[in-house]
């Protein structure tokens, strides 16, 4: 699993499953607690949850 990091597109993945998190946290923590913030931010998990099986699924 180490090996994913060394590659290319491992480096691509592991950046986009780390700005996904990032906008879903810096959104968690701006909401106002508003129905439209908690869309917004319910609307992410898709984003996050794809490239988290994107990841994992070059690393095995």
């Amino acid at each position: 699993m180490q090996q994913i990091f060394l590659t290319a597109p491992g480096k691509q993945l592991y950046a986009r499953l780390r700005e996904a998190i990032s906008d879903f946290d810096a959104h968690l923590r701006a909401a106002a607690g508003t129905e439209e913030d908690l869309t917004r931010l319910f609307a992410m998990g898709p984003r996050i949850a794809a490239a988290a099986d994107e990841y994992i699924g070059r690393a095995e």
